[in-house]
Formats: C-alpha cells, structure tokens, sequence
C-alpha cells in the first residue's frame, strides 16, 4: 500500500512537471505574442521593430498622463512573453532593453513611486532610438 502510493505521487508529479515544461520545450504550444504576429505580417523585421517602439511610447505617454496604469502595461505589451519573443527573433537590443525598462514598471511605481517619471523619461529615449534607427535603415 505504501509503495503505492508513491508510485501514485511519482505519476502526479511526473505529469505536473512534462505540463509544466512543455510550453518552454515546444514554442508552437504557445500563444501567439503580437512581436509573433508582427513578424509573421509579411512585413520586414524593421517595421516590427518600429511597431512595437511606437505601440511603447505611446503607452509611456499614457502611463504619463494617468490614463492607464503600469499594471495595464504590463498586460497590454511589457510583459515577460514579449520580451522573450523580442529576444528569441533577435529583435534590437534596444528594443528588448525599453521591454526589460517597462517589465519593471510595477516595481519601481511600488517600491520607488518618484523614480517613474525618470523610468518613463528612459523608455521614451529608447523608444525614440528605435524609431529613427528603423527609419535610418529604410532610407539607406
């Protein structure tokens, strides 16, 4: 009785575990993040990434003026399945550096509430750099 009961226990974490892995073992398991559906537009990398700067500076902007908080950024864009795509398509490392920026928010606005403004001043800087550098590269 005893050994069956661990038998049971070892089955009921074996399977938590493969569950729990497999969105991190296989990528098509996952939804969809909108740097995905970006790429997969058909659009170069360059309009994706210019995209997604100007969809994070206009949430600056918001965040900036009170109309949404960082806990309604974090949902809308700066959160952790971005960020990853971001790094796994191998988007700018300014790109994913306003994306760690804005993962952040909720923590500076509870821990450091009068360092916002200088967060939020940061990932505009950044935000801008990506626009104009996405320009630069259409141009040449």
């Amino acid at each position: 009785m005893n050994r069956e009961m661990k038998v049971r226990s070892t089955a009921a974490n074996t399977s938590r575990a493969s569950s729990s892995t497999s969105s991190t073992t296989h990528p098509s398991d996952q939804a969809k993040t909108i740097v995905d559906l970006l790429l997969a537009s058909g659009k170069p990398k360059a309009w994706a990434e210019r995209a997604l700067a100007e969809m994070a500076h206009g949430i600056v902007t918001c965040i900036a003026d009170s109309t949404i908080s960082v806990f309604d950024a974090w949902d809308e864009l700066f959160n952790i399945g971005n960020y990853r795509a971001i790094r796994r398509r191998r988007l700018s490392p300014s790109l994913a550096e306003l994306f760690e920026w804005g993962m952040e928010l909720s923590t500076v606005a509870r821990t450091v509430p009068s360092s916002l403004p200088e967060s939020l001043k940061e990932m505009s800087r950044l935000a801008t750099v990506v626009m104009q550098s996405r320009r630069r590269s259409r141009a040449a």
